[in-house]
């Protein structure tokens, strides 16, 4: 009878140098997101709110496969919404790369064995496709804050613009993600293969 061999959690410290530097991403991605940005839009996060985006964003490094890092970027989502009373204020920006940054490397991250090295071919596809989401950033911001008429009103208060700038702005950004997957597909579909 063949002895049974217990998996192990991997840790961290045991991770390939890629795997660390990703998880490293991961967390300052996070605290940026859901910390640093509404503190510069002149709302940071109470000591409760500060504390659960510490204790995600250390989660996420650690784990980053599963739903902890969806809950961190839920979190950031709700510290944003609960604190600048500008929902399109220019750390919006901020908020924005931070999550996709963070999800691109949580993605990564989470691509095991975690003691092997990542296919560079892969890591090149979420790159680029982590790009071309950063690229469609501003110009929808630019977009919602035209069409809001620089009101500076939330995205939930029904400042100037109501639901057709928000339409409009979702519009941009459809249009803007079907121009990213165009070339993407031009540039061989992301297959890490091709």
């Amino acid at each position: 009878m063949r002895p049974v061999v217990q998996a192990r959690r991997s840790r961290p410290w045991t991770w390939s140098p890629t795997h660390r530097v990703l998880s490293l991403v991961v967390l300052v991605a996070v605290l940026a997101a859901g910390w640093l940005a509404p503190a510069l839009a002149g709302a940071a996060p109470g000591g409760l709110a500060t504390t659960v985006v510490v204790v995600l964003a250390m989660a996420a490094a650690w784990v980053p496969q599963g739903s902890v890092p969806t809950a961190a970027a839920a979190v950031c989502c709700w510290t944003w919404v609960r604190g600048p009373d500008d929902g399109l204020a220019p750390a919006v920006l901020l908020l924005a790369a931070g999550l996709v940054v963070a999800h691109v490397a949580a993605l990564l991250t989470a691509y095991g064995p975690h003691d092997a090295g990542l296919d560079p071919a892969l890591l090149r596809t979420w790159v680029r496709r982590g790009a071309v989401l950063l690229v469609v950033v501003v110009p929808a911001w630019l977009v919602a804050r035209v069409l809001d008429g620089g009101s500076g009103g939330s995205a939930g208060s029904g400042g100037s613009g109501g639901a057709p700038v928000w339409a409009a702005a979702m519009l941009a950004v459809l249009g803007l993600l079907l121009l990213g997957a165009a070339v993407l597909r031009r540039d061989g579909g992301g297959d890490p293969a091709a």
